[in-house]
């Protein structure tokens, strides 16, 4: 069942930076440089600073100018207290090898989505296990459960926490499943659903009876139509790119969308050559297409990536 907690409380460990804003400072020296080249005529005296005249400019600007620093050491200080700034997020064809055979040893179907390339990743030691994830703002979120072995999650889930807390980030595990509710609970996060997975057992699957009602009229009219259902085998799908370009294309230009990523997907061909493919062709030519998770063993099949031709046929993805 697809999961997204939340924090509910947070805790902050604090790491000092030295990058802070030279404009302000620099704004701040022209202002104070500037008032004491006016008044430079006058001498100085402790009195100044409590005259309160119409034209006493020159008290004026020496509680103004103790203002402005007292503004600009608040600055400082928090400036220096903030901790410091993520590294941004980049590609690693390194991380990628070493993910793909866990990936491929777990019977997570979801897994897949690490090979998308727009993630980062946090290994456990043995390098047997992984969190992918990714930053928004202040929102460091994990997609789905840790891959790899249960025994290595906990562990897992805890450094991810911690490495959050370092950059006073929000902690986010979006899509996990239920049966270890409890680790993330302990950790002290909120559950929040959003909706639910549906699973089906291929071997009790039928189209008959009322229940298949609504998808076997789907069937036939397609059939009726003269579409057909194909399963690509993953060497094939190379043949099939050009096609499959065709139609996400007119899927974006009707939608009037761009590519999402992360959680769905987007189109990359490396990506998609990874993983056979579900077609609907109709006289030969592909209309919609999907591919196709597959978890070690393939005891769990899924899809998550789809694109269809929506100009000519609404209902190609029900039909998948």
């Amino acid at each position: 069942m697809p999961q997204l907690f939340l924090p509910e409380r947070i805790f902050i460990q604090r790491s000092f930076q030295a990058g802070l804003d030279s404009s302000h400072y620099f704004g701040f020296d022209v202002f104070r440089l500037a008032g004491f080249f006016s008044y430079k005529h006058l001498e100085y005296s402790n009195d100044l600073w409590w005259q309160f005249t119409l034209h006493g400019d020159a008290p004026r600007f020496m509680r103004a100018l103790a203002g402005a620093f007292g503004v600009t050491a608040i600055f400082t200080a928090a400036k220096l207290l903030r901790p410091s700034p993520p590294k941004s997020i980049t590609f690693e064809q390194e991380n990628l090898d070493n993910v793909v055979p866990v990936v491929f040893a777990s019977e997570q179907t979801n897994a897949n989505l690490a090979l998308l390339g727009d993630k980062a990743f946090l290994f456990n030691q043995k390098a047997n296990a992984f969190i992918m994830y990714g930053v928004e703002g202040r929102s460091w979120i994990a997609m789905g459960d840790p891959v790899g072995p249960k025994e290595e999650w906990p562990e897992l889930i805890w450094r991810f926490r911690e490495k959050c807390d370092i950059y006073d980030g929000r902690t986010v595990f979006y899509e996990i499943g239920r049966e270890e509710l409890h680790i993330y609970l302990d950790l002290g996060l909120t559950l929040i659903k959003l909706g639910e997975e549906g699973r089906v057992l291929l071997e009790n699957f039928s189209l008959e009876g009322s229940s298949g009602k609504g998808l076997r009229h789907t069937v036939n009219r397609f059939e009726k139509d003269g579409c057909i259902f194909e399963i690509i085998p993953r060497e094939n799908i190379s043949a099939c790119i050009p096609e499959f370009k065709t139609v996400s294309d007119a899927w974006l230009e009707k939608k009037n969308t761009r590519e999402k990523g992360f959680s769905l997907g987007f189109f990359d061909e490396d990506y998609l050559n990874r993983f056979p493919a579900g077609v609907i062709r109709k006289e030969g030519k592909i209309l919609g297409f999907t591919n196709i998770f597959m978890g070690a063993g393939i005891k769990k099949n899924s899809t998550r990536y789809g694109r269809r031709n929506i100009w000519r046929h609404r209902a190609v993805l029900p039909f998948r």
